[in-house]
């Protein structure tokens, strides 16, 4: 079932003296592949409970585990057939690099609408006033996509992967053990930066199997495809004025470099 997909433990260590204690949810062969794993880790609380169903409900909207036939409502049926479709595109016998980067960019758009609207700036404007609590999407958190197999070193396709979907969420990206990639921010954009980063990695790897079937693919190199993927998916062209936009301080300036961008189109139609 969805909620048995996430295991969970708990975990404690030492810092300046004192004794943390965190509670890891592991979501192993998301979209039903079996090179990585997500982990997200957070703080041991009083909304344990309300974090578990987020993700629970996270997982089944990304289309990374099968719902409970039971518990199938007609919007989780329409997530899954979406991705059933865009897979097969990856598996069958062309798709061009335009294809690949439509579909990754409607899942980048997408997901940044749904962290970065006025209403979410209202709230958390409200929530830094004390006058609305904070929820369990709020919550900080530390996300993680991680590969299952040990000793990995760490490889530049999927590190820009991982930071390029990192980047319009506007959550601190670094590195992890065994070469992954962490994410650290607001439960709800952890989740999702990791969970779209095992998404963009699974069609790439379903774009290489594809491609090393064909005619002389076994002279496909496994790096310079996936880069070339990840390249045509999350243009690094965008992923420099996203990086821009949150690296400048002074409000005026952001705003105007903001107006610049949306004037050429950057956060609509086809370039946004």
């Amino acid at each position: 079932s969805p909620a048995s997909a996430w295991q969970e433990r708990s975990a404690a260590r030492q810092f300046r003296g004192r004794c943390e204690k965190f509670r890891m949810f592991i979501l192993r062969h998301p979209f039903k592949c079996a090179q990585w794993e997500v982990r997200v880790r957070i703080a041991e609380g009083d909304k344990l409970a309300e974090c578990r169903e987020l993700l629970t409900q996270m997982a089944v909207d990304f289309g990374a585990v099968s719902a409970a036939s039971a518990h199938v409502t007609q919007e989780d049926q329409s997530v899954i057939q979406r991705l059933q479709r865009l897979e097969e595109r990856f598996r069958g016998s062309g798709v061009t690099e335009g294809e690949a980067r439509n579909a990754m960019r409607l899942f980048e758009r997408e997901l940044s609408k749904a962290n970065w609207t006025a209403g979410k700036f209202e709230k958390l404007k409200r929530q830094l006033a004390g006058v609305e609590e904070w929820s369990a999407s709020d919550a900080i958190a530390e996300g993680s996509l991680m590969w299952a197999e040990p000793c990995k070193r760490r490889q530049a396709w999927f590190s820009d992967a991982c930071e390029r979907v990192a980047m319009p969420l506007g959550v601190e990206f670094g590195y992890a053990q065994n070469g992954g990639c962490c994410f650290v921010g607001p439960l709800s954009a952890v989740a999702g930066a990791a969970l779209t980063s095992a998404l963009v990695c699974h069609f790439a790897t379903l774009d290489y199997e594809r491609a090393r079937k064909a005619r002389g693919g076994y002279r496909t190199s496994a790096p310079q495809f996936m880069q070339g993927f990840v390249d045509g998916a999350l243009a690094q062209d965008r992923h420099l004025v996203w990086e821009r936009i949150f690296a400048i301080e002074d409000e005026t300036d952001a705003a105007r470099y903001c107006e610049e961008a949306f004037r050429q189109g950057f956060f609509n139609g086809a370039e946004g």
